[in-house]
C-alpha cells in the first residue's frame, strides 16, 4: 500500500474538508481506503459498494438505507498512477452502531471493482456528535465572553475598561520551541526578547503584545529565526543574569535594539511608566556599532555590554533623582519621619512653609549639616537617601515597623507573629476558624494563590499591589492585612483591607 495512505488523522481530515456531507443527520462517518489493480472511475466504485454489500447484511440493504435517510451521499475520491488506482471511501451513517460496524465490516468485503481486483481497508468509524458538541463549547465559550465584555463594561470607567480588555489576550507558545509570547508576536513588525514568562506576563498587562521569551541562557532557534525577520528589542533584567543573556542574544541572533531595566530590578517587576521610560532609551545597536571603531568581535561584544551597563546606572540615577525630591517635599519639608501623614485639617496649611523648609534645606552645605544637629526628618531621610542608593528604589521591609495595635490583632485573628512575617518575607493564608491553611515566601504568593481555596484572610507580611487584590478577590479571600497599600486605584466593595493606617479604625 503506497506510504501516503497511511492512517494519518490530520491529512484525512484535510481531504474530508473539501467535501460535502449533511452533517445534520449523521451520526458516524465510515472512512476507508481503496486499492484497485486496474483503471476505474468513481461510478465503478459506488456501484460496488451497492452491489457486492447486497445479500450480505441480512435486512440491511444500503440502497433501501439510503432512500430512508439511514445512509447519506456516499462519497468516493480517486488518484490514478501506474495503471492502477487508489483512493478514500467516506460513508455518512445515522444507524446505531452496531449497524455502522457491520457496515463498515460489508464494504471490507469488496474484491473486485468492474473487472479489477480491488482491496478495500477501514481506516476509521468518526462519532460527528463529539465535533457538534466542541463546536457547541467553542462557540458557547465565544458567546459568555461578550456577554462578559458588554456587562462589565457598563457604568465602568474608561481604566477599567482598558484593563478589562488587556485580561482578554492571553499568554501563548509560539513555535516549535514553545516559547512564551504574547499573542502579535505573529503579525508584528516589531518583538520584544524577555527572559522568562513573568516578563511577557508584565508586558501584556501594560499593553506590550508583542514579547516573547528565551527562557533560559540557551536562545531557542525560533527566536533565532524571529530576530531575523523582525525588528527586535532584547529588554533584559537590570543584573548579571540579564547581562548574560543580552550577551548570546549579540551573539546568534540578530538585535536591533537593546534596552535594560534599572539596576536591580527585574523586567516582570517594572511598572507601565518604567517599561515605556526603558523602551524609550532603548541603544540602537546597528548605530552603536558603525560609530565604534573596534574591529575584533569579543571587544564590540563588551562594549556594547558596557554602553548597557551605563544606560541600567543612568536609569537608575535619574529614578533617585526623582525619590530625592519627593523626600525633600514631602519628608523633610513636612518635618514627620516618613511613616507618619498630615491629618487632613493641617495638609493644606503646612504646604507652604514645608516647601520653604526643604528649599532651605537643600541649599544647607555638606559641611553645615554636618556640624549642625540632625533633626529626626533629617535622620530619617539621610537614612531613605542611603537606601535609595543601593541596588534597588523598592523600600526594604525592615525599614518599615508595624504598630502594636496592626500586630496585636494578627495575633488575635491567627495567633502569629506579624514582626516575623516582615522579617522573613512571608505571608500567611487563613481559614474562616482562623486556622493557618499555609505560610509561604510573598514572592512565591501569586502562583501559590491560584491553588487556594476556602480561605477567608490574608496577612502579608509587605506591601499590597492592586495585583495582589484582584487575585485575592478572585479566590474568595475577604480580608487582607499589610504593612500598607502601593499603586492601588480600586478595591472591591466586599473586601476588608486593614493596613497600619487604618487598624485604630478597625479596632474602634
Amino acid at each position: 500500500m503506497p506510504s501516503q495512505y497511511n492512517n494519518n488523522e490530520s491529512s484525512r481530515s484535510n481531504e474530508f474538508e473539501n467535501l460535502i456531507i449533511d452533517m445534520s443527520v449523521t451520526k458516524y462517518l465510515i472512512t476507508a481506503e481503496i486499492k484497485i489493480d486496474g483503471i476505474v472511475t468513481r461510478s465503478d466504485v459506488i456501484g460496488a459498494i451497492f452491489g457486492q454489500t447486497e445479500g450480505l447484511l441480512d435486512d440491511l440493504d444500503l440502497r433501501e438505507a439510503q432512500r430512508s435517510g439511514r445512509i447519506g451521499r456516499i462519497e468516493v475520491k480517486l488518484e490514478h498512477r501506474n495503471g492502477k488506482t487508489y483512493g478514500k471511501i467516506w460513508i455518512p451513517s445515522s444507524l446505531d452502531q452496531v449497524e455502522t460496524a457491520i457496515v463498515a465490516a460489508a464494504i471490507e468485503q469488496i474484491e473486485r471493482v468492474g473487472p479489477c481486483r480491488a482491496e478495500v481497508k477501514v481506516l476509521d468509524i468518526e462519532d460527528v456528535r463529539k465535533k457538534k458538541k466542541e463546536m457547541i463549547v467553542d462557540r458557547a465559550v465565544q458567546l459568555y465572553h461578550e456577554m462578559k465584555n458588554k456587562l462589565s463594561s457598563q457604568g465602568a470607567t474608561i481604566r477599567e475598561i482598558v484593563i478589562e480588555k488587556v485580561k482578554e489576550y492571553e499568554i501563548i507558545e509560539y513555535g516549535p520551541d514553545r516559547c512564551p509570547a504574547g499573542p502579535e508576536v505573529e503579525g508584528s513588525d516589531e518583538i520584544i526578547i524577555v527572559e522568562g514568562r513573568n516578563d511577557v506576563l508584565n508586558l501584556l498587562k501594560n499593553g506590550y503584545k508583542n514579547a516573547i521569551a528565551v527562557n533560559g541562557t540557551n536562545v531557542p532557534p525560533t527566536i533565532i529565526k524571529l530576530s531575523q525577520e523582525k525588528t527586535t528589542t532584547a529588554f533584559v533584567d537590570g543584573d548579571r543574569g540579564g547581562l548574560a543573556i543580552l550577551k548570546e542574544l549579540l551573539q546568534v541572533a540578530d538585535i536591533d535594539y537593546i534596552a535594560v531595566a534599572p539596576r536591580g530590578w527585574e523586567v516582570e517587576q517594572l511598572s507601565y511608566k518604567q517599561i515605556l521610560k526603558a523602551l524609550r532609551s532603548r541603544i540602537n545597536v546597528k548605530q552603536l556599532m558603525s560609530n565604534m571603531s573596534v574591529t575584533n568581535r569579543d571587544d564590540l561584544m563588551s562594549m556594547i555590554i558596557q554602553k548597557a551597563i551605563e544606560l541600567m546606572e543612568k536609569i537608575v540615577s535619574e529614578e533617585f533623582e526623582e525619590a530625592k525630591e519627593k523626600i525633600s517635599s514631602r519628608v523633610l519639608g513636612e518635618g514627620r519621619t516618613p511613616h507618619e501623614r498630615p491629618q487632613f485639617g493641617e495638609a493644606k496649611s503646612s504646604n507652604a512653609a514645608a516647601t520653604s523648609r526643604a528649599e532651605r534645606l537643600m541649599e544647607t552645605t555638606p559641611a553645615s549639616r554636618q556640624e549642625a544637629p540632625r533633626s529626626t526628618s533629617q535622620q530619617n531621610a539621610v537614612e531613605i537617601q542611603a537606601t535609595l542608593q543601593q541596588k534597588t528604589f523598592k523600600p526594604t521591609v525592615e525599614s518599615l515597623e508595624a504598630p502594636p495595635e496592626l500586630s496585636e490583632y494578627v495575633k488575635k485573628i491567627s495567633q502569629m507573629d506579624y514582626r516575623e512575617l516582615l522579617e522573613k518575607r512571608l505571608a500567611a493564608i487563613v481559614d474562616k476558624s482562623g486556622n493557618v491553611i499555609k505560610t509561604i515566601a510573598v514572592r512565591e504568593l501569586m502562583n501559590e494563590l491560584k491553588t487556594i481555596s476556602n480561605a477567608q484572610t490574608l496577612i502579608l507580611g509587605g506591601i499590597i499591589t492592586q495585583r495582589l487584590i484582584d487575585m485575592a478577590y478572585e479566590r474568595g479571600i475577604k480580608e487582607v492585612i499589610g504593612l500598607d497599600m502601593r499603586g492601588v486605584v480600586r478595591l472591591p466593595h466586599d473586601m476588608i483591607i486593614i493596613t497600619r493606617h487604618n487598624i485604630g479604625q478597625k479596632l474602634t
